[in-house]
Parts: structure tokens; C-alpha cells; sequence
């Protein structure tokens, strides 16, 4: 796994899945919900309509070519699975988690536990 950050979470999308969609257009509140841990968009397809779609993400999230993530999507759910699909990857470099549908805030805290993570950052006191 050399080619991603330990630890990390690996989304992997594609402009066809709605539930995908709908993972992106949050992805502002997961970021918040893994930080410091950075979550990755690995996109299934490299065409001018996914790269439209993903055109507004921080370059440093697109870690994947379309190759490499349906090669780490077949490694880490080991064989064919569906999307929506994310993985967590631990400080080792080991799959630590996978989630086989969107991915939620929830999810990231019950795989900061399952990966042994760093707690999650405080919550901004209330006004």
C-alpha cells in the first residue's frame, strides 16, 4: 500500500452511483468526521463526466487512476463487490475496515476504534 498515506480511508466512486453522489456532496462532514486521517476518492472510471463531477475535490484526495482503484476495490473486498464501497487503512497499512455501502460519519467513528485511530477531534463548544 505504498501508494497511500497510513492511515488513510479509500472511497471509491464513480459518476453512475447515486449513493456515491451523495458521499461526495458530503464530503466536507467526512473529512471532519476522519481528521487527521485524509479521506481519498479512488474513482472507478477516468472520462471528461467523472472528471466534471469531481472537478470542485482537492487534488490531493485524488490519489487513484481508474486502474488502481478497481485493483484495490477487488483486493480489499476481496473479489467483485458493488458501490458504493470505502476501506480504512490502519497506521500499518492493513485494511482495518470496509463498508459496503455509503459511508457515514458513524462509520469513520466506529473504525477510529477498529483501527486504533486517534480519537476524534473535539466538537466546537456550543454558542
Amino acid at each position: 500500500m505504498a501508494e497511500i498515506p497510513e492511515p488513510s480511508i479509500i472511497l471509491f466512486w464513480a459518476v453512475w452511483c447515486a449513493p456515491c453522489q451523495k458521499e461526495i456532496a458530503s464530503l466536507d462532514e467526512l473529512d471532519r468526521a476522519a481528521a487527521p486521517v485524509p479521506v481519498l476518492i479512488a474513482p472507478m472510471e477516468d472520462d471528461a463526466r467523472s472528471r466534471d463531477a469531481l472537478g470542485g475535490i482537492d487534488p490531493k484526495q485524488m490519489r487513484f487512476q481508474r486502474f488502481h482503484a478497481f485493483e484495490w476495490m477487488q483486493r480489499a473486498t476481496g473479489g467483485s463487490a458493488g458501490l458504493p464501497a470505502s476501506v480504512a487503512v490502519n497506521a500499518k497499512g492493513q485494511i482495518c475496515g470496509i463498508a459496503r455501502r455509503a459511508l457515514t460519519p458513524e462509520r469513520i467513528g466506529k473504525w477510529r476504534v477498529q483501527c486504533g485511530w486517534t480519537a476524534p477531534p473535539a466538537s466546537p463548544p456550543p454558542n
